[in-house]
């Protein structure tokens, strides 16, 4: 029904500052995990405004995979949701695959008519030698599904032993 800013409630001492790193995403289990949301989200053409996630250190009981976003990972659908202003700032040593995307780590649903602003900033380093796989997009970190009318017009860097960034997706298997 109305934009909802983030700003002060991802930053450092706001409400919804999970552990001390901004935004928690939801269906990541509270370690960024992969918990799946399979529901329809319309954001009636409103925005998010200013979500930070900032990661210097990784839960030890995450797994093998990292899924970073507003939602984890999503099997349902987006739409018309505006992500404005995120400031995703990521810089661990990991093994595994990161997924980052301002909307979703992880798509195997639908996202649609919806856009991103701000800033994606990843650096990576395996624990060996390429043992780790980035992929980082301004909508979604890696999808398997569709992507329709989506648009970003934030910056991505995207640093690591393996690294795939896109503007809108970081690998796209369909």
């Amino acid at each position: 029904m109305n934009d909802i800013d983030l700003t002060e409630a991802t930053a450092e001492g706001g409400d919804w500052n999970f552990m001390g790193n901004g935004w928690n995403p939801i269906g990541s289990n509270d370690v960024y995990g992969g918990g799946t949301f399979n529901g329809i989200f319309d954001g009636g053409g409103h925005s998010i405004i200013g979500m930070r996630i900032e990661i210097t250190n990784c839960p030890t009981d995450v797994g093998n995979s990292i899924y970073l976003g507003l939602f984890s990972k999503v099997s349902g659908k987006i739409h018309d949701l505006h992500m404005t202003n995120n400031v995703i700032t990521i810089k661990i040593q990991f093994k595994g695959n990161v997924n980052i995307g301002a909307i979703a780590g992880y798509n195997l649903g639908t996202i649609e008519e919806s856009s991103s602003s701000g800033n994606i900033d990843v650096s990576v380093h395996g624990t060996y030698n390429n043992d780790i796989n980035i992929y980082t997009g301004g909508i979604v970190g890696y999808c398997t599904n569709s992507i329709v009318n989506c648009y970003n017009t934030g910056s991505i860097f995207s640093k690591a032993d393996y690294s795939f960034a896109g503007g809108i997706a970081g690998h796209g298997n369909n």
